[in-house]
């Protein structure tokens, strides 16, 4: 396969998805002994359960989690600076949002972004 810097963003976004999710996962047989509690009584009388205002939560499967290690192995290859704006575009952040987080210009962090995802590409194609 030959690495485009748009496919790089493409792997960068599904590895940010995959890490929200994977964000509320615990290993099994750690939970908590106390029961759940409720906030409002029709919760208490079980007119309403809990389940079922909770969004449907996206499950990733073994080759995503594969591809958000590879993600976070590029992710090496840059700096500091880089990463976080590479991270906070897989995350859906506007340029201007990420400006703010890392304190530089939003043309700045455009240039920057479109940098780093062409250099993981060509030393993915090692060329």
């Amino acid at each position: 396969m030959r690495w485009t810097d748009k496919k790089v963003a493409e792997w960068v976004e599904e590895a940010a998805e995959t890490h929200r999710s994977l964000h509320s996962v615990r290993p099994q047989g750690f939970k908590a002994n106390w029961p759940d509690y409720t906030l409002e009584k029709n919760e208490a009388y079980g007119l309403m359960t809990k389940t079922s205002e909770e969004p449907n939560r996206f499950v990733p499967s073994a080759a995503a989690i594969d591809r958000f290690d590879q993600v976070q192995m590029w992710m090496r290859w840059l700096e500091r600076i880089d990463q976080k704006i590479i991270w906070s575009y897989g995350l859906g952040f506007s340029d201007r949002k990420t400006a703010k987080l890392v304190r530089k210009d939003k043309n700045t962090v455009k240039r920057r972004r479109v940098r780093a995802f062409k250099m993981i590409a060509r030393r993915l194609n090692n060329d």
